[in-house]
């Protein structure tokens, strides 16, 4: 706390009270959230959007709550719609990778930034994962 760190937190923990409590300890927060979480802005998880469309939310305590609805989910193609909770960022889109079609897709630059960092996570988890799985059947 206190020395500038960003924090990337999946939508297990992270929440509207928690990154107002680490912002006031110089600690940003970048994490997907539930749509649900108390807090978290209403007409934001209510608002109805097109795909590859970006809506958001400024909070009076500068926590940006930010829906965006991805062109396709790759895994059940249906598209996928994302919340995210940052201190970090602000309304900015920018340039993604292209598509199939060699579209280029815009996304937030929260999203881009949280996809980056998380997917070293996953990574390391999955690697953490199949080192436990040898040493336990040793």
């Amino acid at each position: 706390m206190n020395k500038g760190h960003r924090l990337f937190l999946d939508n297990f923990y992270t929440s509207p009270k928690l990154a107002v409590y680490l912002l006031e300890k110089q600690t940003t927060l970048v994490g997907t959230v539930r749509a649900t979480r108390h807090d978290f802005p209403a007409e934001l998880a209510s608002a109805d959007i097109q795909r590859g469309e970006t809506k958001f939310s400024l909070s009076d305590c500068d926590v940006l709550a930010v829906k965006y609805r991805a062109q396709q989910d790759k895994a059940n193609k249906k598209p996928k719609i994302i919340h995210l909770l940052t201190t970090a960022h602000g309304n900015d889109i920018a340039a993604s990778n292209k598509d199939k079609d060699g579209n280029v897709a815009m996304k937030p630059t929260c999203v881009l930034d949280y996809n980056k960092c998380m997917t070293g996570v996953d990574l390391m988890d999955q690697h953490l994962d199949s080192i436990y799985y040898v040493f336990y059947l040793s």
